[in-house]
């Protein structure tokens, strides 16, 4: 169980953990279909911080 613990370095692990916050989001039916606008604000919001930390690029 150990050994998958040293796989990803910390950078890795913290891109993984902002690509599943921001597919969980996307994922969001509920908030897609009642709140449009806010749902894609949503996302860019989320976006723009995963930037603005260094996390991704625009171009990921």
């Amino acid at each position: 169980m150990n050994t998958c613990k040293s796989l990803f370095s910390p950078d890795q692990e913290a891109k993984l953990r902002a690509y599943d916050r921001w597919h969980r989001a996307l994922d969001d039916c509920s908030m897609r279909m009642d709140c449009p606008d806010a749902y894609h604000d949503k996302l860019l919001r989320q976006a723009d911080e995963m930037d603005r930390l260094g996390i991704v690029t625009w171009q990921e």
